[in-house]
């Protein structure tokens, strides 16, 4: 449980779990754009760490591979 909160306190986090909580899910791009930066390395680490604490999932759109959707989990 703590490894959670240690994911958590990194910068970024909380507030991709937010935009992901009122959403269903979301391309990278919207999640970008609804958090109103264009930090996309910060955001990408978060997403790893985020899904690693297996707080969210992301796939790769089979249409254009290079996009990806997330998505948070139950947990």
């Amino acid at each position: 449980m703590s490894e959670i909160y240690d994911v958590l306190e990194n910068s970024k986090s909380i507030e991709i779990l937010i935009v992901l909580s009122q959403h269903e899910k979301l391309f990278l791009s919207e999640l970008l754009e609804k958090l109103q930066t264009k930090d996309t390395n910060t955001v990408n680490r978060r997403i790893i760490t985020l899904r690693d604490a297996g707080l969210l999932k992301e796939k790769g759109e089979e249409k254009f591979g290079g996009r990806r959707y997330l998505w948070l989990t139950k947990r």
